[in-house]
């Protein structure tokens, strides 16, 4: 073995040698999505994996659009500017995600600059409520951050689909 291999963690279809144990969720509750820890609760620490889980909802993605040219314009400034760049940040996402969870959603992950949630919904029929409480979202963050978003020089854009999830 290289040792780099001993570094690289392992992938999640490739066999780590030992069981999942409750401990291990436990350690990173606080960082998996709740439709995760739901599944996980569901499948137990021996489930199949490879089932995908259906059902209804609406699943919004929300992006900083010219995050990276305003990266860069911090990254010129040194550490006073990526720690002013640390703020924004966490003010974006912060009032993002904070208007998924008061809709009902649930972040799902974040992908560079932009997050992607779900709002889930219980059946075919309450998907339309799900899709409103989605674009509600959205709407209320877009509110929330137009000011700070045209003095950071950036523009927040959302998609949205609604039907059956996977």
């Amino acid at each position: 073995m290289e040792d780099s291999d001993a570094l690289r963690p392992s992938a999640p279809d490739r066999p780590t040698g030992r069981k999942q144990d409750s401990s291990d969720v436990a350690a990173v509750r606080e960082f998996l999505p709740v439709a995760q820890l739901n599944r996980i609760a569901r499948l137990g620490a021996d489930g199949d994996r490879t089932v995908l889980d259906r059902g209804w909802g609406a699943v919004v993605t929300i992006d900083v659009s010219g995050f990276s040219a305003l990266a860069a314009r911090h990254a010129r400034e040194g550490a006073r500017g990526i720690e002013a760049l640390s703020e924004i940040v966490h003010v974006f996402f912060g009032a993002i995600t904070e208007h998924v969870l008061r809709g009902g959603g649930d972040v799902l992950y974040h992908a560079g600059d932009a997050v992607c949630a779900l709002f889930p919904a219980s059946s075919e029929a309450e998907r339309d409520d799900a899709c409103r409480r989605a674009v509600r979202a959205a709407l209320d963050a877009h509110a929330r951050l137009a000011d700070s978003a045209t003095a950071a020089g950036v523009a927040l854009r959302a998609a949205i689909g609604c039907g059956e999830t996977r």
